[in-house]
């Protein structure tokens, strides 16, 4: 399984912007929305399970769009399956960590 990410880093904050690899550059409409996996954010790198994990420690805000994805993080008990939200029939989920 492979993911193309985007890693965006501002202050102490590392947001890792990922999608499944077969929907980048794809737009997907629904009634008035339109949900676009732009190369721009979504794309710096391509990456498998390993290396995804590697990224997932180091980021504090995940931007996940895609069916793969998802799974992945609901198997790794990242997400919880009732918070993701499928704008236009895209499974996404924002994770956010908060440090005191």
């Amino acid at each position: 399984m492979e993911f193309s990410y985007k890693l965006f880093e501002q202050g102490s904050d590392k947001l890792l912007a990922i999608a499944d690899k077969d929907i980048l550059g794809k737009t997907f409409s629904s009634g008035n929305i339109n949900i676009e996996i732009s190369k721009e954010f979504y794309h710096q790198e391509f990456c498998d399970e390993e290396k995804l994990m590697e990224l997932i420690k180091k980021a504090t805000i995940i931007n996940a769009m895609g069916k793969q994805i998802i799974e992945f993080l609901v198997k790794h008990k990242m997400i919880k399956r009732t918070n993701v939200k499928k704008p236009a029939g895209v499974p996404h989920a924002q994770v956010y960590t908060i440090n005191d």
